[in-house]
C-alpha cells in the first residue's frame, strides 16, 4: 500500500492510511495551537495561562515555572504511564504547584480523570486544574 496524498494541501502523507499531512491534521480536541514567545501551545487557553504565568514570574510571585514536565507514574515498582502537565512552578511560600489548563469538556476525559487520580494515589501530588 503506498502513501496518499493530504486532502488538503497534496503534500504526501507519512503513512500510507493516513488522510493528512502532519501539518494538516485536523485536532482532536477542536483545539488551536498557539506560539507564544516561541514555545508551541496545545491551546490558546493554555498560552494565555502561560503569559500570566510568566507576568507573575517577572514579578516575583512565583518562580521556576517549567512547561510541560513530565512525571512518571508507577504502581508497585512497575511503570504505568507518564503524566505531562502543563506547568509546574513554586509560589511565593515555597509551595510547588502543578498546573493542568483544561476545557470542560476534555477535563471530563477518563483516561484524563484516570491519570490525576494516579498522581495523587502513586507519587502523592495534588494537581491544579484550571478549568476554563
Amino acid at each position: 500500500m503506498s502513501a496518499k496524498n493530504c486532502k488538503v494541501c497534496g503534500v504526501l502523507c507519512s503513512t500510507p492510511r493516513a488522510k493528512y499531512c502532519d501539518a494538516c491534521r485536523p485536532s482532536k480536541h477542536k483545539n488551536r495551537s498557539a506560539i507564544v514567545f516561541g514555545k508551541r501551545f496545545a491551546s490558546g487557553k493554555e498560552a494565555k495561562r502561560y503569559g500570566e504565568l510568566l507576568g507573575l514570574s517577572e514579578v516575583g510571585r512565583i518562580a521556576r515555572l517549567r512547561v510541560q514536565p513530565r512525571y512518571p507514574i508507577a504502581v508497585n515498582g512497575k511503570h504505568v504511564c507518564t503524566y505531562i502537565a502543563d506547568f509546574e512552578y513554586f509560589d511565593s511560600s515555597g509551595k510547588r504547584i502543578i498546573e493542568d489548563v483544561k476545557s470542560s469538556w476534555t477535563a471530563k476525559m477518563p483516561v484524563y480523570r484516570l491519570k490525576i487520580k494516579l498522581m495523587e494515589a502513586a507519587n502523592n501530588i495534588k494537581v491544579s486544574e484550571l478549568i476554563r
